[in-house]
């Protein structure tokens, strides 16, 4: 049987791999799915101002913002995976605590 150092030390090993998945696994696909070089330069102000018709349906006056690379989901679901890890690691220790004074 496992003491209670050892269930501690495993969980809190667990709980590093798990927030190292967590954030390795948000960065990656939404950083690489856009060209910031083509959002910026071939945009329909730069084609006006160097001539060229811009595509049918597409206004120059646009109104939304480009976007920048940074996933709010993943950043969100990473930080509560982060939370939830600490809050178990301190009740475990709690437990772990109560459990060893009162021997």
């Amino acid at each position: 049987m496992f003491t209670n150092k050892q269930i501690a030390n495993r969980l809190a090993a667990s709980v590093v791999v798990a927030a190292v998945l967590a954030l390795s696994l948000t960065a990656g696909a939404s950083a690489q799915a856009i060209d910031p070089t083509g959002e910026q330069y071939n945009s329909t102000l730069t084609q006006l101002s160097a001539g060229v018709d811009p595509p049918s349906g597409d206004s120059p006056s646009g109104g939304s913002l480009p976007f920048t690379g940074l996933d709010i989901a993943g950043m969100a679901l990473a930080a509560l995976v982060l939370a939830g890890a600490g809050l178990a690691m301190k009740r475990r220790h709690t437990t772990l605590s109560s459990n060893t004074s009162a021997r």
